[in-house]
C-alpha cells in the first residue's frame, strides 16, 4: 500500500509540474505572439506611408496586412491555449489561478550533484515506487520467501508456498465463513 501511495504521490507531483509548466509556456508563446502582431501592425504602417509617399508597393502593404491579420489570428488561439492550460492545472490543484509565479530574471545556476546521466539513472532506479515494493518483496521475513532452498528443491516450494489461487480460496472461505458459521462447516458442506 505504501509503495502505491508512492507511485501516485509521484505520479500526482508529475501532472502538477507538468500542467504548471505548460501554462507558463503557453503564457510566454502569447506573450510572444502578441510581440511579433505588434511588429506587424508597426511595419504594416511603415508600409502604408511609404506606399503613400510614393516609396512602397500595394504588394508590400497588403502582404504585411495579411500576416497582421495571421498574428491576429494566432494571439487569439494562443490565447485559448493558454485559458486550457489554466484550467487544466485549475482542475488538478482544486484552486482558482490570477497569476503564475516564474523564475526571477536574474538566477544563479547551482552545479548538478551527482553531474553525470549513469549516476542519476541509477538513483532514479533506487528510488522508485515499483523498485521500494520489490526490495521488501525479497525480504526474507515476508509471507511466502524461502531462503533455505536449493534449486533442487523447487519442488518442494511449489508444493508448500501460497498460491494466489490458495489466497482467494482462503479469502471465500472466510467471508463465508463470517456470513454462515466456521469455515470447517463450509468445507464440509461443499466438499
Amino acid at each position: 500500500a505504501d509503495a502505491v501511495f508512492a507511485a501516485r504521490s509521484q505520479e500526482l507531483m508529475m501532472r502538477v509540474v507538468n500542467a504548471y509548466l505548460d501554462t507558463l509556456a503557453a503564457g510566454d508563446q502569447l506573450r510572444l505572439i502578441i510581440a511579433q502582431r505588434d511588429a506587424l501592425a508597426e511595419m504594416q504602417d511603415v508600409n502604408r506611408r511609404r506606399f503613400d509617399k510614393g516609396e512602397g508597393t500595394r504588394t508590400e502593404v497588403l502582404e504585411t496586412k495579411a500576416r497582421a491579420e495571421l498574428a491576429q489570428a494566432q494571439v487569439v488561439e494562443a490565447q485559448d491555449a493558454l485559458d486550457a492550460a489554466m484550467r487544466k492545472l485549475r482542475a488538478i490543484i482544486g484552486r482558482d489561478i490570477d497569476t503564475l509565479r516564474t523564475l526571477p530574471r536574474t538566477m544563479a545556476m547551482l552545479p548538478l550533484v551527482p553531474n553525470r546521466i549513469a549516476e542519476w539513472e541509477a538513483l532514479a532506479t533506487e528510488n522508485t515506487p515499483a523498485q521500494a515494493r520489490s526490495d521488501r518483496l525479497a525480504q526474507p521475513n515476508h509471507v511466502g520467501f524461502r531462503t533455505d532452498l536449493q534449486p533442487a528443491d523447487d519442488h518442494q516450494f511449489r508444493r508448500h508456498s501460497v498460491q494466489p489461487a490458495d489466497l482467494l480460496r482462503r479469502r471465500h472461505l472466510g467471508q463465508r465463513a463470517a456470513r454462515c458459521g466456521s469455515v470447517e462447516q463450509i468445507q464440509s458442506r461443499s466438499g
